[in-house]
């Protein structure tokens, strides 16, 4: 996605260009994880749903998933960039987390359900 003009937009757009060209490069393995809105889920129960939160815990969990299987995680890919999403496992959920969880072997243990 492009980013607008914000400095919080442009520094997370740098970054990640910058990682996916050192990546391309120098054969470094780089694994972007675009985590949602991070919440702890019991703080949020009574707040209208935000299809973008992710648990706190949840979030620890995957980073520390995908630290362990950074080596395993797409064979057939030739480079070693991969971009993952991690937000609420939700059919409202702005994006889809699948490719994260069946990568990871990782399903979310907080959810959303008594949001409104």
């Amino acid at each position: 996605p492009q980013p607008n003009t914000s400095p919080a937009q442009l520094g997370a757009h740098l970054s990640e260009f910058t990682a996916r060209e050192f990546a391309h490069s120098n054969a470094l393995d780089v694994a972007v994880l675009r985590l949602g809105h991070v919440v702890i889920s019991e703080e949020v129960a009574e707040q209208a749903y935000d299809p973008m939160w992710v648990d706190q815990r949840d979030a620890a969990r995957a980073v520390d998933l995908l630290l362990q299987k950074r080596k395993t995680l797409d064979l057939r890919r030739p480079q070693s960039f991969h971009i993952f999403h991690l937000q609420s496992v939700s059919d409202r959920a702005r994006f889809s987390s699948e490719r994260i969880c069946n990568a990871l072997e990782f399903q979310p243990q907080y959810t959303f359900d008594d949001c409104i």
